[in-house]
């Protein structure tokens, strides 16, 4: 329970002065039992906690605040775990905003340089944190596209990272290379952001070409952007175009373990038309799918049977 006049929080997080901790160095356990002491016992405090000022005193008002705010969050959400309550209350965190203060302006050069693991860091706390996020999909969508390009290269660009930065001024559609892992994952990340602020990365993807749209559910991460983006808040409009430009192939993808994924969600995503032209090139390699280790799996879960 939480007790908000009391300042006491018996569950959900740790806030204040069990979290104004002073590290030192670790000297056994005798520092470590030392290292957790509460703030009365040290003599040095420099947190960086909303609730705290300048000299270490705790600011009620704020603290108070935060303690209904937390309250409110407990109580809309029975059941929730500390973690969780961490991640919802972002002024928790101010460190994300001095990290992008610090790194947000420099994706581009961080990608230039081959560190696309920081950037895609970036991208993964934020969208936990739920916030920069539009400064996270405009930053990442300008690193990646040169201002006389279509914003139609953005998906294409992410996808194959290290060849489009190794040469952006004349760079192709690569059409054997392995798609890039980091890349892949960032754009699954995107995708989990809200619709209205990734519109140039849906753009991107829906106006790909049928072949490289059937080249990115064919390669494992680019499945997983695909498979991503039919779980995303985008119109089911947008869904469907990517659908449609796979007919004909499911039949293939669906041999592959890693692309038989694909083609589940994509059916999951279908109307009923759709739907029917999928079930009815699975049934016409259903002889060749029974024999691996997958395909008996995805004939039942999709119900092929059904279809006949």
């Amino acid at each position: 329970m939480l007790d908000v006049e009391g300042q006491d929080i018996k569950s959900g997080a740790a806030l204040p002065e069990e979290s104004m901790v002073v590290a030192e160095p670790d000297q056994g356990k005798d520092a470590h039992e030392r290292n957790s002491a509460t703030v009365s016992e040290t003599h040095v405090c420099c947190p960086i906690l909303p609730w705290v000022n300048g000299d270490g005193s705790t600011n009620t008002i704020v603290y108070k605040g935060l303690t209904r705010r937390l309250l409110g969050t407990v109580m809309q959400n029975p059941g929730i775990l500390e973690e969780d309550i961490i991640w919802r209350m972002d002024v928790l965190n101010p460190q994300m905003k001095l990290i992008w203060k610090e790194l947000g302006p420099k994706f581009k050069e961080l990608l230039e340089l081959g560190k696309p693991g920081v950037v895609d860091s970036i991208l993964a706390a934020c969208e936990r944190l739920q916030t920069l996020s539009h400064e996270c999909c405009h930053a990442l969508s300008t690193a990646v596209n040169l201002d006389s390009e279509s914003p139609s290269f953005i998906v294409p660009h992410i996808q194959f990272l290290e060849s489009y930065f190794r040469d952006k001024s004349s760079w192709k559609w690569p059409p054997y290379d392995k798609m890039h892992v980091l890349g892949c994952l960032m754009l699954q990340i995107i995708f989990r952001y809200p619709m209205q602020l990734i519109q140039p990365f849906v753009m991107s993807l829906t106006s790909m070409d049928t072949a490289h749209v059937l080249q990115t559910a064919k390669d494992a991460g680019g499945g997983r952007v695909i498979e991503a983006f039919l779980s995303s808040d985008v119109s089911t409009k947008m869904k469907l175009k990517v659908v449609t430009k796979l007919q004909d192939h499911y039949a293939e993808l669906a041999m592959g373990i890693a692309s038989s994924f694909t083609v589940e969600k994509c059916f999951a995503s279908s109307n009923v038309s759709l739907k029917e032209n999928i079930a009815i090139e699975l049934l016409a390699a259903r002889a060749e799918l029974s024999k691996t280790k997958h395909g008996p799996y995805l004939l039942k879960k999709l119900d092929i049977d059904g279809w006949k």
